[in-house]
């Protein structure tokens, strides 16, 4: 008997299930180390990937059964059928066979692990940040302080803690405060500018939460609802954001309630250069207020950071102490990861021995994805090795 990973229409409740209606189903597992591509309109296919992985079910098969899925996938022409290592729900280690694409692939229709397994229409899904219980929310208002998100959830009577996902960043466009609200003050907008950027905290929210958050938006008259493209982490994500309808491009003064939700929000995360530049010092100088810029916490030995050699890990070491020091509370909120401080650690052992050298493919990987990991919790872009 053989064991087979499959993750699209061999799937339970999908077109070729047939073919495994009388097989012995093991459980649902999951693949590390491959990610899943609608390869065509009608099925998916996957690649190996660094850092993703697919959602899918195992069945034990005879080898009749197995010839016939070979036929089904085309075996050695469409797709070929290797050995590998997945994991099932019960956290077991099996080795099973997997049909891996051989031929292109298109990045715009990756599916990231949310989506997977993968289902018909899910590349909608993908393409809106919205799935069937789950959907992706841009928050750069009120909601991008965890604590109104968790009142939210507390009101629709969601027993949940807000999932972050990270810090997105949307290109091209700034914040202004176009939204008249009924109290005569101005709420948040995003609007096009080139140059500038917008940071956003990105949730994972359940769906029923979507008709509270869009009474609270004041969906469809006051804001509507889009699916924009955003970066986080370096990657490309589709989000739901909303965005003013009649916009007050003149700007209209928020009022002092709003202003310190949305302040102390960015302060618990974002970069305090941003910070200053597109809530503090904008606010001063288009409403006369008269605001008080954060300080950037200053480092001991401040200025030999320059002595190192190794510019780009001076600099991330830098940041990260700034952000991550403990006399500032951000890491108590952005909660980086073990993961972080242990890739951390070992480029500080490579540097000090001398062999932190970015031509080979260890220590450059290591480093951009601590970068990486930074920038998606922080917003905060690191220069890549």
């Amino acid at each position: 008997m053989k064991k087979v990973f499959v993750y699209g229409t061999l799937m339970q409740g999908f077109s070729n299930y047939g073919l495994l209606q009388e097989a012995k189903f093991l459980g649902p597992a999951v693949l590390n180390g491959y990610g899943l591509y609608c390869v065509t309109s009608y099925y998916p296919g996957i690649v190996s990937k660094h850092g993703a992985a697919v959602r899918g079910e195992v069945y034990e098969v005879d080898n009749k059964t197995l010839e016939q899925l070979d036929g089904l996938e085309a075996e050695g022409e469409l797709y070929v059928r290797h050995e590998v290592l997945c994991t099932l729900a019960d956290g077991r280690k099996m080795l099973v066979y997997v049909y891996i694409w051989r031929g292109k692939i298109n990045e715009e229709t990756f599916v990231p692990y949310d989506f997977t397994p993968w289902h018909p229409g899910v590349l909608e899904e993908v393409k809106t940040g919205i799935g069937k219980e789950f959907f992706y929310f841009f928050a750069y208002g009120r909601y991008c302080n965890v604590r109104e998100v968790k009142k939210l959830l507390c009101g629709a009577g969601i027993d949940a803690e807000p999932e972050i996902i990270g810090v997105g960043s949307y290109i091209n466009h700034k914040l202004a405060f176009t939204r008249k609200k009924s109290n005569g003050y101005g709420a948040l907008d995003m609007i096009p500018s080139k140059g500038d950027y917008v940071l956003g905290v990105i949730y994972r929210m359940p769906i029923e939460i979507l008709p509270a958050l869009n009474a609270k938006e004041g969906y469809p008259s006051c804001y509507d609802r889009q699916a924009i493209r955003v970066m986080c982490g370096g990657k490309p994500m589709m989000v739901q954001a909303y965005l003013v309808v009649n916009k007050h491009m003149e700007e209209i003064a928020p009022d002092l309630e709003y202003y310190n939700v949305v302040l102390q929000g960015m302060k618990d995360r974002y970069p305090y250069s941003f910070v200053n530049k597109y809530l503090i010092k904008h606010c001063n100088e288009k409403f006369s207020f008269n605001n008080p810029q954060i300080l950037k916490p200053l480092l001991y030995h401040y200025d030999l950071y320059s002595d190192y050699q190794d510019i780009y890990f001076a600099d991330l070491i830098r940041e990260m102490a700034i952000h991550l020091g403990d006399d500032n509370d951000i890491a108590e909120n952005i909660k980086p990861t073990p993961e972080m401080f242990r890739i951390l650690v070992k480029l500080t052992d490579m540097y000090l021995r001398g062999a932190l050298d970015y031509g080979h493919l260890i220590p450059r990987g290591l480093y951009n994805h601590l970068a990486t990991e930074f920038e998606r919790l922080t917003g905060l872009a690191i220069k890549k090795a």
